[in-house]
């Protein structure tokens, strides 16, 4: 089974039908690629999105790794499992954990068979991350997040080793900046496994033509030869 993916995260951005919409739209495209797509999506619609989108790994956005059944709030990982998620995305900048509860978490989500898919910024941080051997380890620079800048190549081939040295089961993904299909391209024959994009998705004028776009361009990206290798676009 080959390790290359692409992550579709729209975070925030899409409410309700507009959401459904979007997702139902990448899970018809899902069919016509041989890697995995996830698609990340706030708590409140994972149950809806697991039964609608069977062509893709579902993904929730962060958890609480407390196991009570006396906290009130609380969405830990059995509510996760309930829902149908089959990932949970882990320490994201905007959701950030201590070393010790990452730890936890992503124990868990090994017991559980749901994906840990973990942030990392900084190289000691990854490094860190990559003792836990989760599933996937996201490497991002915190000061990229949504800036369309892309990491430089000093980054991603240290962050690549690292992870290649540590853990070379755990999947990788060089996401910082994503925004062109050449970023693509770029990030996974420099080593990662895959990459994954939002606003470079939902910054676009066309979300679902960027979407195929990148999705050829993972596709493309696997190929041998030159960054001008001609492929088929999906079109629905």
């Amino acid at each position: 089974m080959t390790k290359l993916f692409f992550s579709i995260n729209p975070k925030s951005i899409l409410l309700g039908h507009d959401l459904f919409a979007f997702a139902d739209f990448a899970n018809q495209a899902a069919q016509h690629y041989d890697f995995d797509i996830y698609f990340s999506c706030p708590t409140v619609y994972l149950s809806q999105l697991a039964h609608q989108c069977t062509n893709m790994i579902i993904s929730a956005q962060t958890m609480d790794i407390s196991l009570s059944k006396e906290k009130m709030g609380s969405v830990n990982i059995d509510f996760l499992q309930d829902a149908g998620a089959k990932a949970v995305v882990l320490n994201h900048d905007s959701n950030p954990m201590t070393y010790a509860d990452l730890s936890k978490a992503v124990e868990q989500c090994r017991e559980r068979r749901i994906q840990s898919l973990v942030c990392g910024g900084d190289r000691e941080e990854i490094r860190q991350i990559a003792f836990l051997k989760p599933d996937m380890i996201i490497c991002e620079q915190n000061t990229l997040i949504g800036t369309g800048i892309v990491s430089d190549m000093e980054y991603i081939n240290d962050t690549n080793r690292l992870i290649k040295t540590i853990c070379p089961d755990t999947r990788i993904s060089q996401s910082g900046g994503i925004k062109s299909k050449m970023d693509i391209i770029r990030a996974i024959r420099h080593g990662a496994d895959g990459t994954g994009s939002t606003s470079g998705i939902f910054g676009s004028t066309d979300p679902r033509k960027t979407l195929i776009e990148f999705l050829d361009a993972t596709k493309e990206a696997e190929k041998d030869g030159g960054e001008d290798d001609a492929h088929e676009t999906v079109i629905f």
